[in-house]
């Protein structure tokens, strides 16, 4: 190439440069605005994400609430009889129940079901009078990991102060040895039974109102000296 072809391209390419000099900052702009955009974007926090809130369960009982009346097969014990009560004969049925859920033994007595109804609640039988407001009652309860022993130091105090005890003697409940305790609150006389068992103690107690003799105190009475345990 001449030297005069070169003078003419020289120019050519100094605007050629130029032209891609220009198109290069100007996609270095676009670039810059757009990456500042971006960073704009990333240093604004995103919110949080909704906040999960915990619905409380509402308590309810187990499908298959306890029940601690259960007919037991096998028991060699007639299915009626008559108990003395007062100078006369009481018809009473068997009965039968069992703390084995809670590890305990299985029981059966004798009861005027006519007259009483048991009320079951948080492992315990209560039977009262069905006209009763609550007074007159004989409860059964299993006490796991405890001594009748032990258990007689406190067990009467659950139903109210203690203003008078007689010293606790070993006997018998319908032939089983037994703990024999009997005490007295401003209202109400107490008489409790404690038989030792496997992994804890029964109790029987007996609460009525002071100086009760009445014909259904002398029928739970009566009642609960035909209590048996079953598997013991």
């Amino acid at each position: 190439m001449t030297r005069k072809g070169v003078g003419r391209l020289i120019p050519w390419l100094l605007v050629l440069d130029v032209l891609l000099l220009a198109a290069y900052l100007i996609l270095q702009m676009i670039g810059t605005s757009v990456g500042g955009k971006d960073s704009v974007a990333q240093s604004v926090p995103l919110p949080p994400d909704p906040e999960v809130v915990a619905t409380a369960v509402p308590f309810t009982l187990q499908e298959e609430p306890e029940q601690l009346l259960v007919d037991l097969t096998g028991l060699d014990r007639p299915a009626e009889t008559a108990l003395p009560v007062g100078d006369q004969m009481q018809d009473t049925n068997l009965i039968s129940g069992s703390f084995s859920l809670r590890g305990g033994p299985d029981f059966s007595m004798y009861l005027d079901t006519k007259t009483f109804q048991l009320i079951e609640t948080e492992g315990r039988c209560f039977f009262a009078p069905t006209d009763d407001s609550g007074t007159l009652y004989l409860e059964i309860t299993f006490h796991p990991n405890v001594a009748s022993q032990a258990l007689s130091e406190s067990i009467l105090w659950d139903y109210g102060v203690i203003i008078q005890s007689d010293t606790p003697e070993q006997g018998k409940l319908n032939g089983q040895s037994a703990l024999h305790l009997k005490a007295k609150t401003m209202e109400t006389q107490l008489e409790s039974w404690l038989l030792d068992v496997n992994d804890g103690c029964v109790s029987l107690t007996l609460c009525a109102p002071g100086g009760d003799s009445t014909a259904k105190y002398q029928s739970l009475a009566a009642s609960m000296q035909t209590f048996s345990l079953e598997n013991q």
